[in-house]
């Protein structure tokens, strides 16, 4: 996929995402052949499987100034080392100079995030996206079956997921009874795609097809 300066387009992003997304499932033999899926807007896609249909809405996950940064980055300074540690869920909006005095730094300032903090983190930022695509929802065309494909790029280190999907549970708890409401949410990080319903978590291996 390109960079975030090289032309990268949010349709870029979907493609990513429902391309790993189906590889993964279809690994497991849970996609039924013939297929088609279309896509469109308000959900991305449409996956059509015989007389089922699923709609399928895809969003990254990153913090917003963290985004900023790293494409400012791409452009001053290729080999910045980014405290990613100051772009947590709870930091303001940082301005253009703030930004670029982070990419300028020559040692890291944050303060890391000990403990649990990380998974605590990934929680709160996650359970942000789903929250705000939930409240959009309504506004969707709706399918006998809807999914959430979240792309995670968060600004985190290492996170032991099981772990914070224990802190993410409670967080998004309330969002299954709503009406409507998302039926599976899955998570790409790394090289795991996480699949979250009402009643349980389960990982799956992601199909990298690049």
């Amino acid at each position: 996929m390109a960079g975030r300066t090289e032309g990268r387009t949010t349709e870029d992003t979907e493609l990513w995402t429902i391309c790993r997304l189906l590889a993964t499932l279809n690994q497991q033999g849970r996609l039924h052949f013939p297929l088609k899926i279309e896509h469109g807007d308000r959900p991305d896609f449409e996956l059509v499987q015989g007389n089922n249909s699923t709609g399928i809405e895809i969003t990254e996950a990153i913090s917003q100034s963290y985004s900023a940064c790293l494409a400012l980055a791409e452009r001053i300074k290729p080999d910045a080392v980014i405290d990613m540690s100051l772009f947590r869920p709870d930091s303001p909006r940082k301005t253009t100079q703030e930004l670029r005095e982070i990419i300028a730094a020559s040692s890291l300032t944050g303060s890391g995030w000990p403990g649990s903090l990380a998974e605590e983190d990934w929680a709160t930022f996650i359970a942000g996206d789903i929250s705000g695509k939930h409240a959009k929802l309504v506004g969707y065309r709706q399918f006998p079956v809807n999914w959430l494909a979240i792309y995670d790029n968060l600004p985190l280190p290492n996170v032991n997921l099981a772990d914070a999907i224990a802190h993410l549970a409670p967080k998004i708890a309330p969002l299954w009874g709503r009406k409507p409401c998302f039926d599976t949410v899955f998570i790409e990080r790394g090289p795991v795609i996480v699949e979250l319903t009402r009643s349980k978590s389960t990982h799956h291996i992601l199909v990298d097809l690049w």
